[in-house]
Parts: C-alpha cells; structure tokens; sequence
C-alpha cells in the first residue's frame, strides 16, 4: 500500500543555501537594490533540520496534510499528520477572525520534527529491545510520516513547528508580514518556534546569526543554520521566487562541526 498523492496548492519551495557572510552581504545588497530602499527588515530564526509539512484547513478542521514530495505533489498523511500532538484537528473559535479579510480554508506550512530529547530516549528503549538504534532525527521522522500503521506513528510522539500561512480559499488577502505570518499561526493554535529575531539592517542580522551558532546545542531540535528573511509580505510578493527558492528568503548555514576520530 502507498499514499495517494496529490497536488501542492503552490510549490512547496526550497531555500537557497548561503555559506559564509559575504552571501549574506551580497543577499542585502540585492533585496536594498531590487526593492529601492535604503535598508530591509529582516526575520532571523533557526533553521530546523526536520520534514516539510503542509496542512489545509477548511471550516475549522483539518482537512489535508501534504509531505513535500517534489514540490509540485505531495504524498496525502492526513492520518499521520493527526497523531502529532500539536496539530490541532479542530480550531478553536475565532480562528476566521485571524485574517485580515473572511477566509473559509487556509494552508499551514512547516516542518514535523522528532525532539532530540525524545529520539534519545527512543533509542534506548529499542536498544533494550536488542533493535537497531534509529540513525538519526531526520530520517527517523521521514520513516514516521510515511508509516502505514497511524497507531505506530502516534507512539514516536512527532512534534511540528509552523511558519508559513495563507489563505485558499478565497485566496486573498495576503498578510502583511512575516511576524504578522507567526503571529497568526499561534493564535490559530499551531506551534510556532518561540526564536524570532529582527534585524534592522545588515549588522544586526550578522549579530542575529552569531547569537544563533552559539545557541544551537541547547536546542531541542537538529538545527543547521538560520533562516534570514524579508520581513514585509507586499516586499516578498515583489521579490517573488525562481523556479525553486523565494526571492526574498536565504538559508545560512552555520560551519560543519569538526571532530577528531582514531581510526584503527
């Protein structure tokens, strides 16, 4: 047996990678000349290293939930997605009033990820068990997701953080930023990662990026970078996207960590 698939109501994009500070530099300087402005507020949060996940509601429930698949179709795990805890199947009143005109359905993108704190104890339940550990978070909950068994997927205990919303249905009106974005996905009832830093000019965002590589460890999450956004919606629409990353988004990964191993 397998998922259905089924279309993605816009492609779900990827971000493009930056690997040092003059990327970043360079990014700025294209956002200020492409837009006009003398300077742009950006959003600076982490990047978490988890599953992409978008979940449509209609009238309050949830009605679908979509893997990434590639990027134009998703594998359907509505059922899956249902075990998450933090995935509400019903909204709690007054969800409608969080936009800024009447919408009947709405899409909620992030990401399903397993806890580290979690996946430890997972292993060493199964090791108990004489199973072969899982190898790491990410394929971990890739493997979850796209588990047969709803019941199996509930005991891995999957978590979701959110950071994209819109509305389909009707499609309009947009809303006006990327804090305004989170702010009405907590509201809605769905996590939201608690780290949202904003950055007035470029310097800020570079401190941003420091602040972040320094807190990475005391996550509980896989994280490989940050995520360094066009804070203003009407600026990203403008902007808009290549055939695969937005325009006015750019994912900075922090150093590889290095270690030394004896080989014997």
């Amino acid at each position: 047996a397998r998922f259905p698939s089924a279309p993605h109501s816009r492609p779900m994009l990827s971000l493009q990678n930056s690997y040092d500070l003059e990327e970043v530099r360079a990014f700025d300087t294209r956002m200020r000349r492409e837009l006009d402005v003398a300077n742009v507020v950006y959003t600076v949060e982490p990047k978490m290293d988890g599953v992409a996940l978008a979940l449509r509601y209609r009238d309050g429930r949830l009605d679908a939930a979509l893997t990434r698949g590639d990027g134009q179709r998703g594998d359907v795990i509505t059922r899956n997605a249902r075990t998450i805890a933090s995935v509400p199947d019903r909204l709690a009143a007054g969800w409608e009033r969080v936009f800024p005109g009447p919408v009947r359905a709405f899409e909620a993108r992030g990401e399903a990820y397993l806890p580290l704190s979690w996946f430890a104890k997972l292993n060493a339940a199964r090791e108990e068990e004489g199973l072969d550990p899982l190898a790491n978070p990410r394929n971990a909950t890739a493997g979850t997701l796209k588990t047969l068994d709803a019941e199996e997927v509930r005991r891995r205990r999957l978590a979701a953080v959110f950071y994209q919303l819109f509305p389909l249905d009707p499609p309009a009106p947009e809303l006006p930023s990327h804090r305004a974005e989170l702010a009405a996905l907590a509201q809605l009832g769905l996590p939201v990662n608690p780290i949202l830093l904003v950055a007035g000019d470029l310097a800020e965002v570079e401190a941003h990026l420091d602040d972040l590589a320094a807190r990475r460890h005391e996550l509980d999450y896989q994280t490989d970078g940050a995520v360094i956004k066009v804070d203003d919606g009407e600026w990203q629409r403008r902007l808009g996207a290549t055939a695969k990353a937005p325009r006015g988004a750019l994912a900075y990964k922090f150093a590889a960590e290095e270690a030394v191993t004896v080989l014997e």
